[in-house]
């Protein structure tokens, strides 16, 4: 009976080791694949990867004249939390540039020359709140190869707090066309 209480202990003993083991592995993996984080109201939020969705609309022989447009996602692991902006472009993937907020009116600015390069419908999702359509925000986005390194200190949510933004890796860039 002593005997199978020494080997019970040590069967305890190694599973405790084991999961200690794999618990500290798992850490030190998740923040090996961080490429950047989110912080909101004193939390921070890992973010995993990016993917760039540009689109091009055709209207007969027009398409020359008419804007891409960039929608660039930035998320978690887990699809929980993210970031979100669509970009007006004359380029089919994101250039090195600062973007900024624009109304979507002109507001007397040169009509052709308004809709190059603005942030449309910016969105942060963080678990459950959804904060759609940011009052403020300007992104600075740096290529380097086929490296993105996409940073803002300055996004104000509607309810007055600010939100950082830093990623740094490549985006998943694809392509959906639309016809009309």
């Amino acid at each position: 009976m002593l005997e199978n209480r020494l080997d019970l202990r040590k069967v305890v003993a190694i599973a405790i080791c084991l999961a200690g083991f794999i618990a500290f592995s798992g850490c030190s993996k998740d923040e090996n694949n961080s490429k950047g984080k989110i912080e909101y109201d004193g939390k921070s939020y890992e973010l995993a990867d990016g993917i760039c969705r540009f689109s091009a609309t055709t209207v007969g022989e027009m398409k020359e004249y008419l804007p891409y447009t960039l929608t660039i996602m930035l998320r978690d692991a887990y699809l929980l939390n993210h970031f979100s902006f669509t970009i007006l472009s004359t380029e089919t993937s994101p250039r090195a540039m600062t973007y900024e907020l624009k109304s979507l009116t002109p507001d007397g600015d040169d009509l052709l020359n308004w809709w190059k390069n603005i942030i449309l419908v910016p969105n942060l999702v963080l678990g459950l709140n959804v904060y759609s359509g940011l009052p403020t925000v300007s992104l600075t986005i740096s290529v380097d190869g086929d490296t993105y390194e996409i940073k803002s200190n300055n996004i104000v949510t509607s309810d007055g707090k600010p939100v950082s933004i830093y990623y740094k890796g490549k985006l998943q860039i694809s392509e959906l066309s639309i016809g009309l």
